[in-house]
């Protein structure tokens, strides 16, 4: 068991919590997003040390932590090397019938990726590789911050089944999350609310008002955008022989399971690199990319001076979007700094910068992963402005939710060709 006594963090304002994760259950960690879900991890894992009070953990727990950041915590040279590194740490010790389960359908993800270096590989067999080495390292309690909003329909359906294996298996499991079907799976419901503890109980007890304040209900609801296509064409996408006409006003989905290659494809379409089974003519100019970790892009010191610096780079932004970037950023953010802004926070504030700069393309990786209800209907709602406006943007998603009106076009994804390409026009790609 690990009890949080009246535990204090003055640098992030955290705190007082009193809480406490027994192993062998499953705990959901839900707020919006900067309520101080990922500080209660860090202090979980002694990443950060409280200021007051104390964390109680038994001194033979072993903990296994899977960031949302996650990507500096592949240290091998490749998939199999990763592997050796935690089972050397795990030395060797034997597992139960229902862990060896669940390690065996993980594996069956990796197997054929054993010599591929881990920073290649797409963010959900990443996940899949941590997952599997914290176990096989011997994690008896497994903290997983947002790990889960990377994956696809296929995956999640996978990590659930894990997770119920090393429930089973006595390995107590901390999931932070915004997806509300994660509640049926879950012992223990904690809630956070402006960094302090909201709600700790079981989920029958966790009310539908709760819900709605933690950013559920408003993640659920389908939202499809409405943009106006216009006449003028933007730009054409080429692949193999086919062209696809993105007008302003338009969208563009690239859609794909885990390991289709929507990012790369992304990076192409943008011209990093250029590549050859992929091209965009011509290249729009005034455009703007928002990667999936998007940290790294700031580096001044306070919110409000990232919007200065970004405000009308390219041109004067549409009068009709002004009023909703205004409103976007709530005035509690502007004196902090970036690196203080928690990853939902810091995804949704990325494409506000973007959007100030006022593009005329935007090229979006996965824009609305780890955001709470109330970001993703923000970011929705000035995306579907930008359309409205004129604007156009490619998107790249593990779901076809978005697909359904006029102003959305898309294309689905399997090893980084396309299966499926809608509106095209059979033609050579011209080199």
């Amino acid at each position: 068991m690990i009890r949080f006594h009246n535990v204090v963090l003055d640098e992030r304002a955290f705190g007082p919590v009193t809480v406490q994760f027994e192993v062998g259950r499953l705990a959901v960690l839900c707020g919006l997003s900067g309520s101080g879900k990922s500080t209660l991890c860090q202090l979980l894992c002694e990443r950060q040390e409280p200021s007051e009070g104390r964390v109680e953990r038994p001194e033979d727990l072993r903990l296994g932590f899977i960031a949302h950041d996650f990507v500096n915590q592949l240290v091998g040279s490749t998939v199999a090397e990763e592997v050796e590194i935690a089972q050397r740490a795990g030395g060797g010790e034997a597992v139960g019938a229902e862990l060896e389960t669940a390690l065996s359908s993980l594996w069956e993800q990796l197997k054929h990726l054993a010599t591929r270096d881990p920073q290649e590989l797409s963010a959900v067999q990443q996940q899949c590789l941590l997952l599997f080495c914290a176990l096989v390292a011997g994690a008896r309690f497994l903290i997983l911050d947002e790990s889960l909003s990377h994956l696809d329909s296929d995956s999640a359906k996978l990590f659930t089944g894990v997770l119920k294996c090393a429930r089973d298996a006595g390995i107590g499991i901390l999931v932070v999350t915004h997806q509300e079907s994660l509640l049926e799976l879950a012992d223990q419901v904690v809630m956070m609310e402006d960094r302090r503890l909201a709600f700790c109980g079981s989920p029958k007890e966790f009310s539908d008002d709760l819900a709605a304040r933690a950013g559920f209900r408003s993640l659920s609801e389908p939202r499809q955008f409405e943009g106006r296509p216009r006449g003028a064409a933007l730009c054409e996408i080429h692949h193999a022989e086919q062209s696809l006409v993105l007008s302003q006003g338009e969208m563009l989905l690239l859609g794909g399971a885990a390991g289709a290659g929507k990012s790369r494809v992304l990076n192409w379409l943008y011209g990093l690199p250029m590549s050859k089974e992929w091209r965009m003519t011509p290249q729009v100019e005034s455009r703007c990319l928002l990667r999936q970790m998007v940290g790294p892009s700031f580096w001044r010191s306070s919110v409000q001076m990232e919007i200065e610096a970004s405000r009308a780079a390219f041109g004067k932004v549409p009068n009709g979007l002004v009023p909703l970037l205004e409103d976007a950023i709530p005035g509690s953010w502007l004196k902090r700094s970036p690196a203080q802004l928690s990853h939902g926070q810091l995804r949704f504030f990325g494409t506000v910068c973007l959007l100030w700069q006022s593009p005329v393309l935007l090229f979006l990786d996965l824009p609305f992963q780890g955001l709470d209800g109330t970001l993703r209907l923000k970011l929705w709602g000035l995306l579907n402005r930008f359309l409205m406006e004129g604007g156009a943007f490619i998107m790249t998603s593990s779901s076809r939710e978005w697909v359904g009106s006029e102003s959305v076009k898309f294309v689905w994804l399997e090893n980084g060709r396309a299966k499926e390409f809608t509106d095209c026009i059979q033609r050579p790609l011209q080199r």
